[in-house]
């Protein structure tokens, strides 16, 4: 799981060279948008887990 939450993350640099950091809010523009497909196929699939799903996407941001 990491390894992939750790290529999306990658995948999403693009998206970082336009983020503005004095007013955005990179876990909720960047990072959770990057995750999430990694967080429905691996943690929830059917994102049926609210709780899993709701600690993953907590968790993540704060992890760096």
């Amino acid at each position: 799981m990491i390894k992939s939450a750790l290529v999306l993350l990658l995948a999403a640099i693009p998206a970082w060279t336009a983020f503005n950091l004095d007013t955005g809010n990179a876990p909720v523009e960047i990072i959770i948008p990057a995750v999430a497909p990694v967080i429905f196929t691996d943690i929830s699939p059917s994102g049926a887990d609210a709780t899993l799903v709701l600690r993953a996407t907590t968790l993540i941001p704060k992890a760096g």
